[in-house]
């Protein structure tokens, strides 16, 4: 379980990491994917997000830029990414140009 603790403009941000559910309740589970001494990759059920056809170059563009996504979390801790922000805003993908 990752707790989460809010920071800027409605962004979580990880506070702590364990085995057992936190009783703070903001808190997303994962699956420990792989261990490798001191680090380990956990997978949370949002890794990805469907972008329509001819409509990820420019997600591709903004890389690196400031690009977020929002996530729902339920009182369980799953998590589900329900948008994609660019520099803070969210991305309307029936108004972003297709590919050439």
């Amino acid at each position: 379980m990752l707790r989460l603790k809010r920071a800027q403009m409605g962004m979580g941000e990880m506070a702590s990491f364990s085995k057992t559910e936190p009783k703070e309740k903001l808190f997303i589970k994962g699956v420990v994917e792989e261990e490798n001494g001191k680090d380990i990759q956990v997978g949370y059920g949002i890794e990805g997000y469907f972008v329509p056809a001819n409509k990820g170059y420019f997600i591709q563009q903004k890389r690196g830029k400031g690009v977020d996504a929002k996530i729902l979390i339920d009182k369980f801790g799953n998590g589900i990414v329900k948008s994609l922000l660019v520099e803070g805003k969210e991305v309307d993908f029936k108004n972003v140009k297709e590919e050439l």
